[in-house]
């Protein structure tokens, strides 16, 4: 029977005595194995663990993970590989232990003088660690000591700073910084808790401060909510500090709101191009007929943009004749609010021109983008489809081999207001429109020569 599980029962239980989270349950939790393993473990009626899991519950009891291995009848790889570095000298120790223990004279030889001569040199490593620790207390007690200079540069520093209690989550203390950057005067933050300013849970929250606390995480991304209720990303930097007697945390705020949104920029940005791709080669590749290809290109504006609103039409050129599809809401009884696809279809005015903030861009050749809507409806006489309610963002199909405005897609009421890079994916999509009307003339003429 391996002595490691009673060694393992002995050690776990003194710690148990002294601190929180060293019963069976929570000690096999951190390591990975069931509770009821590590039982018998612990009452000889288990095999041994594996070299992973030994060197895991040696740094949770704080002991030497090779003797914890020597107990279960195992060898570390760290052991095995000293014993083929240098195998003579591991088996001269080994006759020199048995000797020793037999009463029997040592046989000196050149590895034992060497074991000998490295005893000594630990022995003095040994002397210059117990110096630094002794210095290292000294200097300890002389930060403490120093405690109003710290004081001042926790005051004058402009990186936000909070002292945090890791076992209720209560707000010690908030530097100037902070306190400016939550919007709260510092007698207020010294009364709230951390997850007064997190959206998180409460149990996220505890669970966050328990892994500062007990397994040393030092760095946490939360979404956080300032005075004004604007919420913002942040990352705490936390380190366990003595402060007044107790280990607290001290965490350094670092606002990282708009690198978050670079990032998601960044991913939207790769679903955007491969929606375009996979639709490009979806359109080109396939034969679809002129109404299902407005139809796609319209679906995929709307999805592209975060739009409720949507219209794709094409231009006969001898008559100027529009029509197309657009994607409306439905202001009838009942309906209000639903999307409902219609085909619609245009005649221009004895100008040439399109009615309505819709046909903005074909009239003027050039993009249209507003965010404010309802405004430009006054600008704008009779309207036949239902104006855009709070943005709009329209561009001409342009022919690919002549500067003529051959068609438009619009979107508008987007659930964010357009910017640039919207411009750019409703161009793509003109631009891939463009090549399929091109493809669609090309197919009808052929036909209409064979006849």
């Amino acid at each position: 029977m391996s002595n490691l599980g009673p060694y393992i029962r002995n050690k776990r239980l003194a710690l148990h005595d002294k601190y929180a989270g060293y019963s069976i349950r929570n000690l096999a939790k951190r390591i990975g194995i069931h509770h009821s393993f590590l039982s018998k473990l612990e009452r000889g009626e288990a095999d041994t663990l594996s070299e992973e899991k030994i060197i895991l519950i040696a740094r949770e009891l704080g002991e030497d993970p090779d003797i914890l291995m020597a107990l279960g009848g195992k060898l570390s790889e760290k052991s095995i590989q000293i014993i083929k570095e240098d195998p003579a000298s591991f088996i001269n120790t080994l006759r020199n232990t048995q000797h020793q223990s037999t009463n029997e004279p040592a046989k000196p030889d050149f590895y034992t003088q060497r074991l000998e001569e490295r005893k000594a040199e630990l022995e003095e490593i040994t002397m210059r660690l117990r110096q630094e620790m002794k210095e290292r207390k000294e200097a300890v007690k002389a930060l403490q000591l120093s405690e109003a200079r710290h004081r001042a540069m926790f005051e004058a520093n402009a990186a936000m700073q909070l002292i945090i209690d890791p076992d209720t989550g209560s707000i010690l203390d908030a530097n100037p910084a902070a306190c400016a950057f939550y919007g709260y005067e510092r007698a207020v933050m010294q009364s709230m808790n951390i997850s007064d300013l997190n959206t998180l849970s409460g149990q996220e929250v505890s669970f966050a401060l328990n892994q500062a606390r007990i397994h040393h995480q030092t760095v946490f991304s939360f979404p956080q909510k300032k005075s004004s209720g604007r919420t913002c990303e942040v990352e705490l930097r936390s380190a366990l500090v003595p402060h007044n007697d107790k280990m607290v945390l001290h965490s350094i705020i670092i606002d990282v709101s708009e690198r978050k949104q670079l990032q998601e920029s960044l991913k939207r940005d790769s679903i955007i191009k491969d929606a375009l791709a996979r639709a490009s080669q979806r359109l080109l590749g396939e034969a679809f007929s002129l109404e299902d290809i407005s139809r796609i290109i319209l679906d995929k504006s709307r999805e592209l943009t975060q739009s409720n609103q949507g219209l794709v039409v094409s231009i006969e050129q001898t008559t100027g004749y529009a029509w197309g599809y657009a994607h409306t809401l439905d202001s009838s009884p009942g309906k209000a609010g639903k999307g409902m696809m219609k085909k619609i279809s245009f005649i221009p005015d004895s100008r040439g021109r399109y009615p309505g903030l819709w046909f903005t861009s074909i009239n003027s050749g050039k993009t249209y983008l507003t965010n404010n809507a309802p405004e430009d409806h006054d600008k704008h006489e009779d309207l036949i489809l239902d104006p855009p309610r709070n943005s709009l963002l329209s561009i001409p199909v342009m022919d690919k081999d002549s500067p003529r405005v051959i068609g438009l897609i619009a979107v508008a009421d987007s659930i964010r207001q357009y910017t640039p890079p919207d411009i750019g994916v409703i161009n793509d999509l003109a631009v891939l429109y463009s090549l399929c009307l091109h493809r669609l003339g090309e197919e009808n003429a052929a036909k209409e020569s064979k006849n």
